[in-house]
């Protein structure tokens, strides 16, 4: 017998992958050393944290939800590290600030690719809602491309 994968596990994989990421823009600004970079990181872990509340909002329309824990927790989680560059223990991975932006820039990708999928869901405005959401991770991308050109060399 196959496992399913319905809506609300998109909701609950939506809402891991920005805790995880507000994690670790949280974790790669406590590293930064430089202030800018510092201030920029800690200004897209709020944002991941808004995604998330924007997600957990979204899946009210289509019921409750099931907490994530024990072995749903680790299919999660293991759906999360097979598929995207997020991964719940990524803080202890990432050794340079160099790294972070790296590691970043492929989150946020990850995010774009999955977000894609996403707008394509029928009902729950997906199109609008998805859509927007989106293009915040699109300018999160640039946001990251943007740090890694002005400080390519300096980590």
């Amino acid at each position: 017998m196959g496992l399913k994968y319905g809506l609300g596990d998109l909701f609950n994989t939506m809402i891991a992958l920005e805790k995880c990421g507000a994690g670790f823009y949280e974790s790669a600004a406590l590293a930064a050393d430089d202030l800018n970079v510092r201030e920029t990181f800690k200004r897209l872990a709020l944002q991941e944290k808004t995604h998330e509340k924007t997600y957990r909002e979204m899946s009210l329309k289509i019921g409750d939800l099931p907490e994530i824990d024990g072995e749903y927790a680790d299919y999660t989680a293991d759906l999360i590290d097979r598929s995207f560059a997020l991964t719940a223990n990524m803080p202890s991975k990432t050794a340079t600030v160099g790294e972070a932006f790296e590691y970043a820039k492929k989150l946020e990708e990850d995010s774009i690719k999955f977000l894609e999928v996403l707008e394509k869901l029928p009902g729950l405005g997906s199109k609008e809602i998805f859509g927007e959401i989106k293009q915040e991770e699109i300018k999160h991308l640039k946001i990251v491309e943007n740090l890694i050109a002005k400080y390519s060399g300096k980590f």
